[in-house]
């Protein structure tokens, strides 16, 4: 968002480069600053492309940069989505691996324990550990 806001400083804003004497203020107002463009930017992100009409009508090469911009900034929005969802689901299979791994551990302590249960019960009862 703030490298494409500078390139729009650049060359749309109030001195850019693509401004020529005949283009309207209203156009060169539109990238005047760094908060500015930054805003119309992310506005563009969610699909409020009023602001740019008039850039649009003016300078229609404007779109190209402006699809270049929304091609990259979905890109990198799917791409964090993408890595949040991943990190999720690694968390969710550690834990249930964890759980998974807990139950066997508690249900090979409860054989065990009957197992010692079971021979201490049949020494006492003077059967002799070596009749198992």
């Amino acid at each position: 968002l703030y490298a494409f806001a500078l390139v729009g400083i650049q060359f749309i804003g109030p001195h850019g480069m693509a401004i020529s004497p005949g283009v309207d203020k209203e156009v060169s107002t539109i990238f005047s600053g760094v908060l500015d463009s930054m805003f119309i930017l992310f506005m563009a992100v969610n699909g409020e492309f009023e602001a740019l009409k008039p850039l649009f009508a003016a300078l229609p090469w404007s779109r190209a940069f402006f699809t270049l911009f929304m091609v990259i900034s979905t890109w990198a929005i799917l791409s964090i989505l993408t890595a949040v969802v991943s990190d999720n689901m690694i968390n969710t299979c550690l834990v249930n691996r964890q759980e998974t791994e807990f139950e066997e551990l508690r249900v090979k302590r409860e054989r065990s324990a009957a197992i010692i249960g079971e021979m201490l019960d049949r020494t006492e009862s003077g059967r002799a550990y070596g009749a198992l």
